[in-house]
């Protein structure tokens, strides 16, 4: 099998974190970087430190063939539409842009149950239009990963999510059938599920909603 570096987007995110835990002991990668703002200390991890409004593809190492994109706010910590798309959306198409330039294949990125660019709604349609651009850069494979309801522990405090963490804990065991995607899913089985496809080394483009990436 060919060597495989593996570089994180997000890395300091509940998913991002567990992201680097995983792969930091997988025997199918030979290096992990993160792409971070400030150290993040895990063993086995190289850190590039950089904002992303900065971000060039000088500083990035050659030899990269998977990317785990994990970046993602929200409008609340943002603090308005246009900030959150900035992270949300334009972030992550430049990080792609710059790792295709320097010959990355694979792209594994993390969006949102509903993601649809022809939705009326902000959030989904922001995040339909993130998959449909990435799409179009032409990556060997584009992974992406719809979670449901996150569980795991943050760095950050989100009284909203902690309280829908509470209510879909009672209801997720009655979710079932076409609605068993939206049980609570928790950081590291996401993780898990983009590191296991990833190193089947795919190709194309395959989307995967909640309960898939669970099961």
């Amino acid at each position: 099998m060919a060597q495989k570096l593996a570089l994180v987007a997000g890395a300091t995110g509940l998913i991002g974190k567990y992201l680097l835990e995983e792969l930091s002991t997988s025997p199918g990668y030979q290096k992990v970087y993160a792409l971070v703002r400030r150290p993040v200390g895990v063993a086995g991890v190289e850190e590039i430190i950089s904002d992303y409004y900065a971000l060039v593809a000088s500083i990035l190492p050659q030899g990269i063939t998977d990317v785990f994109c994990s970046l993602g706010t929200t409008i609340s910590k943002a603090g308005s539409r246009e900030n959150f798309k900035k992270v949300d959306y334009e972030y992550v198409l430049k990080l792609a842009k710059l790792v295709k330039e320097i010959g990355a294949k694979s792209f594994f990125v993390v969006s949102a149950l509903g993601a649809n660019p022809g939705s009326l709604v902000f959030y989904n349609r922001l995040k339909g239009e993130m998959e449909r651009d990435l799409e179009s850069l032409g990556f060997s494979f584009l992974g992406v990963f719809r979670p449901s309801l996150l569980e795991g522990k943050r760095e950050e405090v989100r009284p909203g999510e902690t309280v829908g963490q509470f209510f879909a804990k009672i209801v997720s065991p009655f979710l079932l059938g076409g609605i068993r995607k939206y049980r609570l899913i928790h950081g590291r089985t996401v993780a898990k599920a983009m590191i296991r496809i990833a190193e089947k080394e795919p190709t194309g483009v395959r989307i995967l909603e909640s309960d898939r990436i669970a099961a």
